[in-house]
């Protein structure tokens, strides 16, 4: 896991956070559901898992693109479905 240490967090960080979300859920709020985001000036680390690579992929490429983002740290994992399950909505 990434962790920033002891680093401030202003609230600037934490609106980066929110805005991180949010665009990640108003996308597609089922694929990203389970996607956390901390920032540090700038720099926003993504958590939590998705179910496919596709998913995870497209996260990172939406997050870049928005304002006040200068890099991006992907720690997303990829859980795939368990037996039985649906993944079509993924896709």
């Amino acid at each position: 896991m990434v962790a920033f240490g002891n680093l401030r967090h202003e609230p600037a960080d934490r609106l980066l956070e929110q805005n991180v979300e949010h665009a990640l859920l108003n996308h597609d709020p089922f694929r990203f559901r389970r996607i956390m985001a901390r920032a540090r000036s700038g720099v926003v680390v993504l958590m939590g898992s998705v179910s496919t690579f596709y998913a995870k992929s497209l996260g990172f490429r939406l997050v870049q693109q928005l304002p006040g983002v200068s890099s991006v740290i992907d720690a997303i994992a990829v859980a795939l479905p368990l037996e039985g399950s649906s993944v079509e909505d993924d896709f």
